[in-house]
């Protein structure tokens, strides 16, 4: 009896696998990196808490000068992460930047590895300004500068929307915030 269990379990183990498989791959990869970026609290969340959200990743690039620190991440599974951060609160010569502390995110940016359908983000544009770009046909840009999101979008005739890239930077009710204000 064991035999059989054992061979029923054998013969039934290679169709499990191939089956979970072509759920995985018609899924496209998970999205859960979108709930963890949407954690995100621009002019709030520190560099640890990025770095921790985003799973302790490689980084890619680093520079620091003037009014923030640029880190480029290579994000395992998802794509690059951009994040600025800034080196300090403002000062009466500060041209740029915002009072925040040392190591606040400024603003993050992600290019994603694959382009994901923006119906499995479940993101509603409808409130977005919407901009074709030039240079890139078929590439389309959504911006809400009220609430400091940008996605970039591809709309190829024939195929669902994918997003290929997004970013946040500061809210516009965070302006006050901003060492130089126009």
């Amino acid at each position: 009896m064991t035999i059989i269990r054992g061979t029923l379990v054998l013969r039934t183990l290679p169709l499990l696998i191939l089956t979970v498989s072509f759920q995985a791959y018609g899924m496209g990869f998970s999205t859960d990196w979108y709930q963890k970026v949407r954690q995100v609290s621009i002019l709030h969340s520190s560099r640890q808490e990025i770095e921790q959200l985003l799973g302790n990743p490689t980084i890619v690039y680093s520079n620091a000068g003037g009014s923030n620190t640029e880190v480029e991440y290579d994000w395992k599974g998802v794509g690059r992460v951009h994040v600025s951060y800034s080196t300090g609160k403002c000062t009466p010569t500060s041209k740029y930047g915002y009072d925040v502390a040392e190591g606040v995110v400024l603003n993050v940016y992600v290019k994603l590895k694959e382009p994901v359908r923006v119906s499995k983000l479940r993101l509603d544009l409808s409130s977005y300004r919407r901009s074709e770009i030039s240079d890139m046909p078929g590439v389309t840009e959504y911006t809400n500068r009220d609430i400091g999101e940008r996605y970039i979008v591809e709309e190829s005739p024939g195929e669902k929307p994918k997003l290929m890239s997004l970013s946040f930077s500061p809210k516009m009710e965070l302006e006050n915030l901003a060492c130089v204000r126009e």
